[in-house]
């Protein structure tokens, strides 16, 4: 039987007015560069998640597609790269779409932890995974992946800890932004961790723009999500 633990508080369970100072203080930084920016995680509550992954569905977002391509054929390698037992942290999981190409390749994985940073959408996730795989502890972790997390004790018990960062997500990080990802990682993996990480090539602009802003409006409908706009 499959346990799945209840995901701990994190900043999607913040108080209002702790979340509104960190977006302000966010959007007051982003906007002050020369190359105006915001953070992406303020995109992703349950219905920006929702809206990404119907992005992600579409014919021009050839991402999602091309990965799931890649893994389906070398997830057996994988598997073998990193032995039995394991327990799986995948940072950004959205709906775990492409995870269940690896977790069906593992040999009897003992943990699998989502992180992600909307709570209700992380928790629908993992409780589906967990009726589609009874034999693995699930252990959400509600947070942004790109701060400190808080890594269960008990995926140390499992013989290795195996990181996986799909979806090209590292291509838009700033390299401070990078380096710092690759050393929480490290800690959180263990000497003896694994980490695969999913990363896109240089495109061609008549690729880039259709997949990141489709005909459909669904690009824009997850920019105005993350200010709250009416999306009806």
């Amino acid at each position: 039987m499959s346990t799945l633990e209840r995901p701990e508080a994190g900043l999607r369970r913040a108080k209002p007015a702790v979340i509104d100072k960190v977006f302000a203080s966010d959007v007051l930084a982003g906007l002050s560069k020369p190359q105006k920016e915001l953070p992406c995680r303020w995109f992703y509550d349950t219905r920006g998640s929702e809206l990404f992954e119907a992005i992600t569905g579409l014919p021009e977002y050839y991402p999602t597609k091309t990965e799931a391509k890649i893994l389906t054929a070398c997830a057996v390698e994988l598997s073998g790269l990193a032995g039995p037992r394991v327990a799986m942290i995948e940072y950004g999981a959205g709906a775990a779409v492409k995870t269940r190409l690896l977790l069906d390749a593992l040999e009897a994985p003992l943990y699998y932890a989502p992180v992600d940073i909307s709570a209700a959408f992380l928790r629908g996730v993992a409780e589906n995974l967990a009726r589609e795989y009874p034999a693995i502890a699930m252990r959400p972790i509600i947070g942004n992946f790109l701060s400190d997390l808080e890594i269960p004790t008990e995926l140390q018990t499992a013989q290795r800890r195996l990181g996986f960062f799909p979806g090209s997500t590292i291509g838009n990080l700033s390299d401070d932004e990078i380096t710092a990802f690759f050393k929480r990682a490290r800690r959180q993996l263990g000497e003896d961790g694994m980490l695969v990480i999913g990363a896109d090539l240089r495109k061609s602009p008549d690729i880039l723009i259709p997949a990141y802003d489709d005909l459909g409006g669904r690009d824009g409908g997850l920019q105005q999500e993350s200010f709250g706009a009416d999306q009806s």
